[in-house]
């Protein structure tokens, strides 16, 4: 059954007994010394894997991992998945030749493998059309559950769909369900718009200052909007800034009016007033999207962003929440299961609300021949 535009759910599929089938995860995750420090995406994952492993399924997982930019070897993410996950997952430390074919040909029904980090391939990146037929060829069926990765253009998103019968994972599609209700939001529709990256966080603004009701400023973005007085949208009459602050002054918290902070204070968070103010605009929301905490969370600025989730836990509103920072601070705080849809998407996110499609949906959109069998599964080499 379709989904939206054309694109199927893996879940749909009669049987896969038997079946091999390549599924794109983003399992690139914080590390620390080698140690995953946050398996957010992992945990919204399992139910897919899960599912297939059920249904008899042979598993084959594909992703990249980078660590402060560097491209290193998923061994030591297969070694944390197998501890905590599947007991039973084999890491195969390549991504073609022998050792990759003896391990997929020794595969018994619902077993599971991860295979070695795409990006060790000038292919992915590149996405070469032999390196997507390659990756092809190890599987009947392609699964993209990686959302968060398909505004890349790579070939683990956007070539892999040329060449096998292609679906979308649950989490694939729960994103786009949930994201799109941005389009047409139950109203007043309240952005609120936190965070330290400033240059990302103005497209976001830019996107919605005519869409949203009330955008709440906050963070980094809210320092750099009242010093540069409002850079290119301060005509805006829906943008509410913080009317006070906590500075940090001879080594002491201090709460200040906007207009009395000085040219050497740097605002760490939001003050009482602006809190207040805050709650109020959430208790009349329709529907909220919040992307970015409202202070500097690492140096344990925490009262405005604490408050805010608390105040949203109550609301009666639909609630969109993404942004690695403002998800970590809300696992923190244990609230990721209360009221609130959390997106894996960063970038993912951005540009799926500025083109309202991404690259890796578009290339999931069912294609006449290659999804010509009926159940939707079959060895194209």
């Amino acid at each position: 059954m379709a989904i939206f535009n054309g694109v199927k759910s893996v879940l749909n599929i009669k049987s896969l007994a038997g079946k091999k089938a390549l599924v794109r995860v983003d399992f690139n995750l914080p590390l620390k010394n080698n140690r995953v420090q946050d398996d957010f995406r992992v945990k919204k994952t399992l139910p897919l894997i899960r599912a297939l492993l059920n249904k008899k399924a042979k598993v084959i997982l594909i992703s990249h991992l980078e660590n402060n930019g560097e491209i290193i070897s998923l061994r030591s993410l297969a070694d944390y998945l197998k501890k905590n996950y599947f007991k039973n997952l084999k890491f195969v430390p390549d991504l073609f030749g022998q050792r990759t074919k003896k391990a997929i040909l020794a595969m018994k029904n619902g077993e599971v493998i991860i295979l070695e980090n795409l990006r060790m391939k000038a292919g992915e990146k590149g996405n070469n059309q032999k390196f997507s037929r390659r990756l092809a060829s190890l599987a009947d069926v392609y699964i993209n559950e990686a959302f968060s990765v398909s505004h890349r253009k790579h070939a683990s998103i956007v070539g892999l769909p040329k060449f096998l019968p292609a679906y979308a994972g649950p989490l694939f599609l729960s994103e786009v369900k949930n994201l799109r209700k941005v389009f047409d939001p139950p109203r007043p529709f309240i952005l609120i718009l936190g965070g330290k990256k400033i240059s990302t966080k103005f497209e976001f603004l830019e996107k919605f200052i005519k869409k949203a009701d009330k955008i709440i400023m906050a963070g980094a973005i809210a320092n750099f909007y009242l010093k540069e007085k409002g850079y290119k949208i301060r005509k805006a009459k829906n943008i509410i800034l913080p009317e006070d602050a906590v500075v940090l002054r001879n080594q002491k918290r201090k709460i200040v009016k906007i207009g009395g902070i000085r040219k050497k204070d740097a605002i760490y968070d939001v003050g009482p007033k602006t809190i207040d103010r805050i709650k109020k605009e959430i208790s009349r929301a329709g529907f909220i999207l919040w992307n970015g905490p409202l202070g500097y969370l690492e140096g344990g600025y925490e009262k405005g962003t604490k408050e805010t989730a608390q105040a949203l836990v109550l609301s009666k509103a639909e609630i969109v929440v993404g942004g690695g920072d403002t998800v970590a601070f809300l696992k923190k705080q244990k609230l990721l299961g209360r009221r609130f849809f959390v997106s894996t998407g960063g970038g993912a996110l951005l540009d799926f609300f500025s083109r309202r499609t991404l690259p890796g949906i578009e290339a999931l959109k069912v294609h006449p021949v290659r999804n010509s069998v009926s159940n939707g599964v079959h060895k194209k080499f």
